[in-house]
């Protein structure tokens, strides 16, 4: 079972309706009460059956680390007067890049897209294990990387 997939699967669909819209307070709580039928709902469009046994303890942790999202993004709205609207979700993006004379293709999956106070934030949700050895980080005037 991939945590990851599943996480990124409940969170687009309750973030889908807030597309290119400023994300408000009651987008936040309308997301938190519809949790617990997007996980099940989601659960079973991915795995093709209904959650049962250690699959429920699964969907627990899975829902707890989505309040953490909306919790965060809550105070950030809050705490911080924050203005946030997402641009996209799970959106495939490729390119090509030039590495001494090579001229190499890079895909991916960028988990969200937004304007965080007018600045274009790039989002990746982080639900396994990293090696902090492994990983850098560029800061970029115009653009922040956010990691939950």
């Amino acid at each position: 079972m991939d945590q990851g997939t599943f996480i990124h699967e409940v969170i687009e669909k309750l973030y889908s309706p807030f597309k290119q819209i400023d994300l408000k307070l009651k987008h936040i709580e309308k997301m938190r009460r519809n949790i617990d039928n997007q996980t099940s709902e989601s659960f079973i469009e991915l795995y093709s059956k209904k959650p049962e046994g250690k699959n429920l303890i699964f969907i627990e942790i899975v829902k707890d680390y989505i309040t953490n999202i909306l919790n965060f993004e809550k105070e950030q709205l809050t705490k911080e007067k924050a203005k946030i609207k997402i641009l996209s979700l799970e959106e495939r993006l490729s390119s090509e890049i030039t590495v001494n004379n090579t001229t190499v293709k890079i895909n991916g999956i960028i988990d969200r897209i937004d304007l965080f106070n007018g600045k274009i934030r790039v989002i990746d949700y982080k639900s396994g294990l990293v090696n902090p050895t492994a990983v850098s980080y560029t800061h970029l005037r115009a653009h922040e990387t956010l990691r939950y």
